[in-house]
């Protein structure tokens, strides 16, 4: 009989951490739509949050459109861009002069990296947005240089940022020819 109970508690206990973490979930969701909504709000924009696309926002203005796909990632971790369909995240363990010991390929940026979403008669810019951030994003110059990726830098036709960069750097958007 006391086993039964060990396995209601257990099953309660299971259910309570599921219905906790989709309730945050979409505290977070509503808490980020909320930020990109005033940050295109005060930047002039219209905001557009979409469903079922390639990619996850729609800014735009008269002159440009921005498509941004979010990703979310842990916040101990990098980003390597290796080409441009190939993006690699590596996080976990204590960094302390060690690299990171798990490591994926961000295959869901798949559809948005391989697409050719343009505008017709606006400048199109296209945005992976890192959420809640990464300790540094990279991309391969070639097989031996590797540069850390800035709000500036255009990678591939795409900018990448992490979360927290979008509000302070939304105007490096604009930049579409990389310093030499």
């Amino acid at each position: 009989m006391e086993l039964i109970w060990y396995i209601v508690i257990g099953v309660g206990l299971l259910a309570l951490y599921i219905i906790i973490s989709l309730i945050i979930g979409k505290l977070r969701s509503k808490v980020i739509d909320d930020e990109i909504q005033e940050i295109a709000k005060t930047n002039q924009f219209n905001y557009l949050k979409e469903k079922n696309k390639k990619y996850d926002y729609l800014l735009s203005n008269d002159s440009y459109d921005i498509y941004i796909r979010l990703i979310t990632i842990p916040s101990n971790s990098s980003v390597t861009i290796n080409s441009k369909e190939t993006w690699c995240l590596r996080w976990g363990g204590k960094r302390v002069g060690r690299g990171y010991p798990n490591m994926r390929y961000l295959d869901e940026l798949g559809g948005f990296l391989k697409s050719n979403i343009t505008s017709v008669d606006k400048e199109t810019i296209r945005l992976v947005l890192l959420y809640p951030g990464c300790e540094v994003i990279l991309k391969y110059l070639n097989e031996s240089e590797i540069a850390t990726v800035t709000p500036e830098s255009i990678n591939h036709g795409f900018k990448a940022f992490k979360y927290d960069e979008l509000k302070n750097h939304f105007n490096d958007l604009f930049i579409t020819k990389e310093k030499k």
